[in-house]
């Protein structure tokens, strides 16, 4: 049982059968069902597929009303009829901008577990980035923690495989670079980048994860 601002919330668990399905049995399925995704703080997410799927930032687009509330219950008696209003009308904005960053990272890991077989993403260390205080605001509205947390039950749950790079896979290395863009399986690839000198280290998710399909895809 759970109380976010004036409502009450109860949870049931249950158990049930979970089908024993294959990789190679799913209908998703298929020779590029393989896919890379490398979270930001512009964007939400940019897949390997060149997709850019945009962050809901529903603390930055509420922040300024959030503080003015705070701000006009600052001097009201602890307790008073007036500051227990003022307490839940703060209550509810958390809450609404809590409910809309759920709603945006349920509605991506769903499209990209019902999607995608493999779904390759980085070990990122949420805690050191929330440690840089120009970023961290921004870093906690977009949920990365809660991202990979729904990723990794949904996976289990569609029967798709989740592949979490090493933290310290030298993604932006020019070797890296230059080993794995060969074997990557993709032409976005090539298409927005091959008149640039440098190739974004983001990008090579995208070969990390066509590399990976070589190895699983069945002959």
């Amino acid at each position: 049982m759970s109380r976010e601002a004036d409502k009450w919330f109860i949870s049931f668990r249950f158990e049930a059968s979970k089908p024993d399905l294959k990789l190679e049995d799913t209908w998703f399925f298929s020779e590029h069902s393989v896919v890379g995704v490398d979270l930001g703080v512009l964007n939400l997410a940019t897949l390997s597929t060149g997709e850019i799927i945009e962050g809901a930032k529903s603390y930055k687009r509420f922040k300024d009303k959030l503080a003015r509330l705070q701000w006009l219950n600052r001097h009201k008696v602890i307790g008073s009829a007036s500051w227990k209003k003022a307490q839940l009308q703060i209550a509810r904005l958390q809450r609404k901008i809590a409910n809309i960053r759920k709603d945006t990272l349920h509605k991506l890991t769903t499209l990209l577990t019902k999607n995608h077989s493999v779904i390759v993403i980085e070990d990122l260390n949420v805690k050191g980035m929330m440690a840089n205080h120009k970023l961290a605001a921004s870093i906690a509205d977009m949920g990365f923690y809660e991202f990979r947390r729904q990723l990794t039950y949904k996976c289990d749950l569609f029967g798709s495989k989740l592949i979490v790079a090493d933290r310290w896979f030298p993604s932006s290395s020019p070797a890296i670079i230059n080993f794995f863009l060969p074997v990557a399986s993709t032409a976005c690839l090539y298409s927005s980048y091959s008149q640039q000198s440098t190739i974004p280290g983001r990008l090579i998710l995208c070969a990390y994860s066509s590399m990976y399909q070589i190895f699983i895809t069945p002959p």
